[in-house]
């Protein structure tokens, strides 16, 4: 049987086809299949480095420029404001976790990132946690591999490694830094010690400020007044009070 349009979608016409290619690939008439476009013989990342993928391509800047909203042109940083919870988003991982097909035109959020579009996030490959598996991208935006949505906990089926502290061991942006690298089926997420919080944002683990935060904790400090610190929080306590045996608590002198 003679294949007219490897890899792509063949329409039958009277007289004739039509082959129809993917986005990132072009229809080689000598081969009779679609073929990888090469964007990077255009002008396709003006001022940095193009890096062609299969079916797609990135554009690495070298310091200081940076890429700009579009992600096709390097730009000095100086007359950016940047915003380091906004990054490139990657809308496929390969078996061998690297990151292709990035989303163009726009720097998300890790959040919105792995909630909407892909599977990675970032110029260091932060992998998502594959929580509930694809669903449909809007209809605005390019074919991709989104994911319903990200779990900041996940209870049981995983394996903690506290010796994953490195991002590029992680699979996490900073490498899970204030909690524990966990591995799990879906890829990773982070493990927050006590005192600090999960931020979606991104995807780091935060300082739980206890003297503002109710919800985590009624009246951390009795008659004493309240001092957040980094992780945790202390009771100093009032004039003519004195610290008791029992933690947190002062009475009167």
């Amino acid at each position: 049987m003679l294949w007219v349009c490897k890899n792509g979608v063949c329409v039958n016409n009277i007289p004739g086809y039509n082959c129809y290619c993917s986005s990132g690939y072009v229809y080689n008439s000598t081969l009779l299949e679609c073929v990888d476009h090469d964007e990077c013989e255009e002008e396709s990342c003006v001022g940095g480095i193009c890096v062609n993928t299969v079916g797609s391509y990135y554009c690495s800047c070298q310091p200081p420029l940076v890429l700009d909203d579009t992600q096709r042109n390097c730009v000095n940083s100086s007359h950016l404001t940047v915003d380091e919870n906004m990054s490139v988003c990657w809308q496929h991982v390969t078996a061998d976790l690297v990151c292709q097909s990035p989303l163009l035109g726009a720097q998300v959020t890790f959040m919105d990132c792995c909630c909407l579009y892909g599977e990675g996030w970032g110029m260091e490959c932060a992998l998502c946690p594959r929580a509930f598996g694809a669903r449909p991208p809007p209809p605005s935006l390019p074919d991709g591999a989104p994911l319903n949505r990200v779990l900041s906990r996940l209870s049981g089926r995983y394996e903690s490694y506290a010796g994953l502290s490195a991002a590029e061991d992680c699979g996490i942006l900073h490498g899970c830094e204030n909690g524990r690298c966990i591995r799990v089926a879906e890829g990773y997420t982070c493990d927050c010690y006590q005192g600090y919080e999960l931020d979606m944002t991104s995807m780091t683990c935060t300082d739980v400020n206890e003297c503002e935060d109710g919800a985590a904790q009624e009246f951390p400090c009795v008659n004493a007044r309240c001092v957040n610190t980094d992780g945790s929080f202390s009771c100093v306590c009032r004039r003519g009070y004195v610290m008791s045996r029992r933690p947190n608590h002062c009475v009167a002198a």
